[in-house]
């Protein structure tokens, strides 16, 4: 139960959520959460993005706290440009779904650390088409995509995490396939832009629920709110003691929801934390 007076951590997801239909954080709604942090307030994101591809898009936003990034498998501080937690898939795991994605004809791209380096490898050339995981802002900080083959992954490094690449069926196929595969945790969300499937893979017992629960303790915060609109949401939304979905989130989060607030093109995220989070000096927030 959400009690005002609690020292709160707000949590919000970036696409479909923060940021607008354009992958915008758009500048009232920026202005607004800016206030928000420098009155105290302890806010952050929750992402399946990797950090090349949030720095762009939140560049507006003064973040002090880490975000969680990958669905959960990191956390990371963009102020420090360095990863705060990682948790590593265990490399028995990494050889079951290398070959599950083989079989099925699919491909992936793997992320692994090599000591404090993070490496981005793809298994093929095919692989390279796919856009939303070779984006121009992971080439400029990690480089080129590694090619790491169809197996061997973890030659690369500590492998953190994995996003199958292929039609829809082939995803789905690889999800059976590695169903019940100890030590490894599949994320099947819904790409809010276009509107394709997406199959991407952690470490067992990590999340977004999980990371925001490690970050709600670390920093010592009796409430947890937070912001959600699709399938990898419904856990931590779950976990809040008060969660909010736009209007324009997908069902399984609108069923969820404490309550549904205006869409992601409507600021919908910055309006509820000005009207119903923002509070007058001598608020009582995390440190």
């Amino acid at each position: 139960m959400y009690d005002e007076s609690q020292a709160m951590l707000v949590v919000s997801d970036l696409d479909g959520t923060l940021l607008d239909s354009h992958k915008r954080l758009t500048v009232r709604s920026a202005g607004i959460l800016n206030e928000f942090i420098a009155g105290g307030g302890a806010f952050t994101v929750a992402t399946a993005r990797f950090p090349p591809g949030c720095a762009d898009r939140i560049a507006g936003l003064d973040l002090r706290l880490p975000a969680v990034v990958m669905n959960g498998a990191a956390t990371y501080s963009f102020a420090g440009r360095r990863f705060e937690r990682v948790h590593p898939i265990p490399e028995a795991a990494v050889a079951r779904v290398e070959r599950a994605v083989a079989a099925r004809g699919a491909g992936a791209f793997v992320y692994a650390l090599d000591g404090r380096t993070l490496v981005v490898g793809c298994s093929r050339d095919d692989d390279l088409e796919w856009t939303q995981y070779n984006s121009a802002a992971s080439r400029a900080q990690y480089g080129e995509p590694r090619r790491v083959g169809p197996d061997g992954w973890t030659r690369a490094g500590a492998v953190v995490y994995i996003a199958v690449v292929g039609d829809d069926a082939q995803l789905a196929e690889v999800l059976g396939d590695i169903d019940g595969i100890s030590g490894v945790r599949p994320i099947p969300y819904r790409n809010v832009y276009t509107g394709r499937d997406c199959l991407e893979l952690a470490a067992e017992g990590t999340g977004k629920a999980e990371a925001v629960r490690e970050l709600a303790s670390d920093l010592g915060a009796d409430a947890l709110v937070v912001f959600g609109d699709n399938l990898n949401d419904v856990d931590m939304m779950r976990l809040a003691d008060l969660s909010f979905a736009p209007a324009n989130a997908a069902p399984e989060a609108l069923a969820v929801a404490d309550e549904v607030i205006p869409s992601n093109d409507e600021d919908g995220v910055a309006v509820t934390v000005r009207d119903r989070l923002l509070r007058p000096a001598g608020q009582r927030v995390v440190r």
